[in-house]
């Protein structure tokens, strides 16, 4: 990054500005070098607009403020971004400049973005859109196109966000270098999203070679920053730090700080999946101080998330108490910002004509919204559809109540089916994606009206959101408890069952037995090493079905690290616990998996095995003693079982 910014007209600036032919020289030049040198790009802005309001050149002066705009931007300053750009924008809507109108519109878009007011980015986003569809400027769209979908992911509209993403292909040709390489970053963030790990990869190749050509170092930090992320998803621990590390060193080398607290609040959640929870909170703590007082309710939600969860794992619960609190406040906020769009199931275009609506209707909306908070805090389906019939009960008077989804139908009787003279029904949407149909039915004539349809609306929305953010939670829960690749629990999860067992098998140890075993893939990096990582994560998969098979459903499997696996078996003798293992060894050496390019890979498993005796105060011990049984495994030639005690 050069160190000045060496622009042909600096010299003579005064003189040249004062001319307004050569105002678009100018702004041209500086748009182009703005990162060069953003202190200096910033002084020369300044005297634009100085210079420009002093003579009264008001296009000039629009342009102008559309730097200044783009200057704030880049200094993370969105609010004042957003009022130049506003400025900006009421001058050029007047005049026939389209090129101007479509920039100014997109640098207010991507200001939203950063303050995370996404309904805010994607009306711009599609105003941006139109003007450029209208007027065939498909370069323009293109970067559009990349924000608009990355406002879409932000608020959970995957689907949405990929079918931009299809649109944009059709325009790639039409785009540079630079502008191909944001979106490929932004398809490799959605994809992670998907857990589509290996298209991440495939994107991020991409990525890597048009930096390399353009030379282009800006983005590196946030590239590295998804490659740590995914060997994260992996539990690839030391490459995610590895990685993590490193994004932090080239985001302070290339001084693009946008996406530091991103970093760090990723490298905080590897830490508590690694059991180092103070060095966790340093990292969240570091996240948040990355902020720079700059409100980002999204970012606070997970660092305050992330602190209690490791506050709580060290027994501090006062203080978990206190972050969970905090976290909670911002989930409310970012829930108020930017839910309302789904409230009457509307297009982006319209929610303004229902917003002033809705001011007008202060005391019903506080109403509705206080059942909004009761149907939001169902936490499946079927909780949802409880609390909606019981409040359709409160405020209409009906006989029956159905809920159609798409892949069945649920008929609620509120007091007893009879003929029905009234019938109103409302599409129950997440956004513009149905999700299915509420209808209530009334034996009176003319027993609903427009107030009554208002509220039907109105309560299916909040349905919609609900049953939607459900969705979320039962994967965030099952993305908690169960391993992505294998299916087997996680590490965090074997390890509450067995403290669990462990408990147990203390409070009575004379009519109690508890046995745990450990298994490693032999050779693994081998197998890594010759057949490619796809295949490796197969014989990781085939090991994991063999030993859920073999071990039984009385057992408790996990994926305990990359090839490790730990398996609890409460109420199991030694002896029994040493013959299934030695069942599913044998079985795992009579397996194999096909390559890529037809061959078999062939492989084996050692396991330790470990019966606990009541002077063994915890589970951590118990691991540390059928590890040591392992390690004796291994070094007794592999492919076997090793155990301790007395059969």
């Amino acid at each position: 990054m050069n160190s000045t910014v060496d622009f042909e007209f600096e010299r003579d600036f005064e003189l040249l500005a004062q001319n307004e032919n050569h105002i678009e020289e100018i702004v041209e030049n500086l748009k182009d070098n703005i990162l060069r040198d953003i202190d200096k790009a910033g002084e020369i802005i300044d005297k634009l607009l100085s210079i420009t309001s002093k003579n009264k050149m008001h296009m000039a002066g629009a342009r102008a403020k559309y730097l200044s705009s783009i200057y704030f931007t880049e200094k993370m300053e969105y609010e004042k971004s957003i009022q130049y750009a506003k400025e900006a924008y009421e001058y050029f809507i007047k005049t026939d400049n389209t090129i101007a109108l479509i920039e100014i519109c997109n640098e207010i878009m991507l200001a939203h973005l950063m303050i995370e007011k996404y309904i805010d980015a994607i009306h711009w986003g599609n105003f941006t859109m139109e003007i450029c569809e209208k007027n065939q400027e498909y370069k323009h769209s293109f970067m559009a196109g990349i924000n608009l979908a990355f406002a879409y992911e932000k608020l959970g509209e995957y689907t949405e966000a990929s079918e931009m993403y299809k649109r944009l292909e059709s325009l790639e040709s039409e785009a540079k270098q630079i502008h191909k390489l944001g979106l490929y970053i932004n398809r490799a963030h959605n994809e992670a999203s998907l857990n589509n790990t290996k298209e991440v990869e495939r994107l991020l190749e991409k990525c890597y070679k048009i930096a390399e050509k353009e030379d282009h170092n800006w983005d590196l930090p946030e590239m590295i920053f998804i490659k740590g992320c995914i060997y994260l998803k992996r539990c690839q621990y030391y490459l995610a730090e590895e990685a993590f590390k490193r994004a932090i060193e080239e985001s302070h080398r290339t001084g693009n700080l946008s996406f530091i607290s991103d970093i760090y609040i990723q490298w905080g959640e590897l830490y508590i999946k690694k059991y180092r929870y103070e060095e966790a909170k340093d990292k969240f703590f570091a996240a948040k101080q990355a902020l720079s007082g700059r409100l980002s309710e999204g970012k606070l939600l997970k660092i305050y998330t992330g602190l209690a969860k490791a506050e709580k794992n060290q027994n501090n619960y006062r203080q978990s108490l206190e972050y969970f609190k905090l976290a909670q406040e911002f989930s409310d906020s970012l829930i108020q910002k930017n839910s309302h769009i789904y409230i009457a199931g509307m297009k982006i275009k319209q929610t303004e004509r229902h917003t002033r609506f809705v001011k007008n209707q202060t005391r019903e909306i506080k109403e509705l919204a206080e059942i909004g908070k009761v149907v939001m805090t169902g936490i499946s389906r079927e909780d949802i559809v409880r609390t909606v019939t019981h409040e359709l009960c409160k405020y209409l008077v009906a006989d029956d109540l159905e809920v159609e989804f798409d892949e069945n139908k649920e008929q609620l009787p509120l007091k007893r089916t009879m003929i029905h003279k009234s019938v109103m029904s409302e599409r129950v949407l997440a956004g513009e994606k149905y999700l299915g149909m509420l209808r209530v039915k009334s034996s009176k004539e003319k027993a609903f009206g427009s107030s009554e349809y208002k509220k039907l609306r109105i309560i299916a929305s909040y349905m919609g959101i609900a049953i939607e953010n459900s969705k979320f939670i039962e994967s965030a829960r099952y993305a908690a408890d169960y391993d992505y690749l294998t299916g087997l629990f996680t590490r965090e999860k074997i390890m509450n069952i067995g403290q669990t067992a462990c408990s147990e098998f203390l409070m009575s140890p004379g009519s109690r037995r508890l046995c745990i075993a450990m298994a490693d893939i032999d050779h693994f990096k081998k197998i890594n090493d010759s057949y490619g990582h796809s295949n490796g994560d197969a014989v990781i998969v085939e090991s994991a079905k063999i030993l859920k098979e073999k071990f039984g459903e009385k057992t408790f499997s996990s994926r305990y690290g990359g090839e490790e696996f730990l398996v609890v078996l409460p109420d199991l003798p030694l002896a029994e616990a040493v013959e299934l293992t030695e069942k599913a060894r044998q079985a795992i050496q009579d397996s194999y998996v096909s390559s890529e390019d037809k061959r078999q890979i062939r492989f084996t498993a050692s396991f330790g095995v470990f019966e606990f005796t009541p002077d063994i105060s915890n589970l951590d011990e118990g691991i540390r003693k059928v590890d040591s049984m392992l390690y004796r495994a291994k070094q007794n030639g592999r492919n076997r079982v090793d155990y301790y005690g007395n059969l």
